[in-house]
């Protein structure tokens, strides 16, 4: 593939297909592929109210899904150069600030570069790292260049798919591009069905091509697979929290039932210590055989009155009426 300013705000690329010589390079050349790229100035004006991202007065991390030749580039282009220019279209965005913008052209399709010089106007607030592949540069400009967006063109590559992680790790929005038909066929992706899974990507858009125009996504930030891919990431957190707050509770409960069982123990102890103890005294005193003392039910406590207890016995009679007491009613009998 080669590349070549054509004119002002337009590049072409040239790609050819022949017999590969891994030392020799391309040799016998049988087809040329020539496409002439278009700067299109708002393109992405109908997309950025729908990616915006409001409470940081930047934009969301958005992949872009088309088949080959409907506008993906381009509208990425436009995305870099409003958001560098601060060129918001919203109302209610016109005090936004521009943003720095970190450009990783591997293949020179977005800016185009000669020399170290874009051909397009991607904005003055811009950094562009041209023929470096997308994993490593965006790992460079976030390490060095402080960028505020990071933007890349047609990933699919694992190592792509964990620059893009960390880059949502670091807090720096991605703005990328990707070959697939719809969202659907994007998912049959690993790499991108994992990122669309971990909600690296708060938006999806599907781009369509009518005609020579670029039809308006169908599938933006509020609506779609991203909004259902985010409600499934909230659901599946919500659903983990849920579980751990089951499983602490649980122990707990468990806890205090093994506790109040461990707390009973001493005094069921006691209670069959004292059992024994009355078993003993009725076998041995009474002579009662075992299975008849078993089945003996245990014998009431005689109600005795303290003040016939002891010494005090023989006066019971004088002191208390004869029906007073078992005491006194003893004492009478026996008298004269």
């Amino acid at each position: 593939m080669s590349r070549c300013p054509a004119a002002t705000g337009s590049a072409w690329r040239e790609g050819r297909c022949s017999r590969a010589a891994p030392s020799e390079g391309l040799r016998d050349i049988g087809a040329f592929n020539i496409r002439i790229a278009r700067d299109v100035r708002g393109a992405a004006a109908p997309l950025l109210p729908h990616i915006a991202d409001r409470a940081r007065r930047s934009v969301l991390s958005t992949l872009i899904v088309a088949p080959p030749q409907q506008g993906k580039t381009t509208m990425l282009r436009d995305i870099i150069r409003a958001v560098s220019y601060g060129d918001w279209p919203m109302p209610e965005a016109r005090n936004w600030p521009a943003r720095k913008v970190g450009v990783v052209d591997e293949r020179s399709e977005i800016a185009a570069c000669v020399r170290g010089v874009p051909v397009f106007d991607v904005g003055p607030r811009t950094d562009v790292l041209d023929a470096c592949p997308k994993a490593e540069g965006m790992m460079m400009l976030l390490r060095s260049m402080s960028p505020e967006l990071l933007a890349a063109d047609e990933i699919g590559r694992p190592e792509d798919a964990d620059a893009i992680r960390e880059a949502a790790h670091a807090g720096v929005p991605v703005i990328a591009t990707a070959h697939a038909g719809d969202l659907q066929d994007a998912r049959g992706r690993t790499a991108i069905r994992r990122l669309l899974d971990e909600g690296a990507f708060a938006a999806v858009v599907e781009l369509r091509r009518r005609g020579a125009a670029t039809d308006v996504p169908r599938r933006a930030a509020d609506s779609g697979g991203a909004r259902a891919d985010r409600a499934c990431g909230r659901r599946w957190s919500m659903l983990k929290l849920a579980g751990a707050i089951l499983v602490l509770l649980s122990g707990t409960l468990i806890g205090f039932r093994q506790a109040a069982r461990y707390a009973d123990r001493t005094a069921q102890i006691r209670q069959l210590i004292h059992a024994l103890q009355r078993l003993e005294t009725e076998i041995g005193f009474g002579h009662t055989p075992l299975p008849e003392a078993l089945e003996r039910p245990p014998r009431a406590r005689r109600n005795r009155s303290p003040r016939c207890s002891g010494a005090r016995r023989r006066g019971c009679a004088k002191a208390e009426p004869p029906s007073a007491t078992p005491c006194a009613r003893r004492s009478t009998k026996a008298g004269p």
